[in-house]
Formats: structure tokens, sequence, C-alpha cells
């Protein structure tokens, strides 16, 4: 598992060399400026630059993410049992007015009114 800590570095030096790279665009449009030229184009080493960043950028960030899962989906249920197939906790709401209303139609079907 040395592949992550390698990627993350990756990562992070791709994204200084896209950040050094918005850098010597705006002094370049800066230095244009002040010779009062037109700016029409980036020169092509920071073209390169932020396209060799990019790259970096990409490969690291799906290094960093993990392992790919199959699309199919019988690859991934084939190591689960049925009765973890259908647990969804994560939906189940305890905290809501059913709670309320259960225990005001409790007391009317039990006070003595009705007996």
């Amino acid at each position: 598992m040395r592949r992550k800590p390698v990627a993350k570095n990756c990562l992070l030096l791709g994204v200084i060399v896209l950040i050094h790279c918005t850098y010597s665009g705006a002094s370049h449009r800066s230095y244009l400026r002040i010779l009062k030229r037109d700016y029409r184009f980036l020169p092509a080493d920071i073209i390169v630059e932020c396209l060799v960043a990019l790259v970096i950028i990409i490969i690291s960030a799906s290094a960093v993410g993990g392992d790919f899962v199959p699309i199919r989906i019988d690859v991934q249920m084939s190591s689960k049992s049925l009765a973890n197939l259908f647990d969804g906790v994560s939906f189940f709401v305890f905290n809501h007015r059913g709670r309320v209303i259960a225990s005001a139609l409790e007391e009317n079907f039990t006070s003595p009114s009705l007996q």
C-alpha cells in the first residue's frame, strides 16, 4: 500500500505546478501590459507546464481515490448475504410525528369513557 502516499504527493505537486502556471500567466500578462504590447497567447512553456500539471493531477487523483469497483452489480452482491441485502438502516427515521400520533391514539382507545 505504498501507492497512496506517492499518489498524494504527486497530487500535491500537480496542484503546486498548476498554481505556478497561473502565477506565471498573470505575471506574463502584467509584463506585456507594462511594455504596452498586445496580449494574444501565453508562451509555449506556460502552456506545456499547464498540460503536464493537468496530466499529473488526473493520474494521481484517480490513484488516490482507491480501487475501481466493477460496474456489474452481481460481482459486488455475490459476497453479501440475503439478510444484508435489504439492510437500509440509514433510511430509518426514529424521531418523527408518528410517535406522538400513536400515543394520542393509544390514549383515546384506553380512555374510561369508551369502557
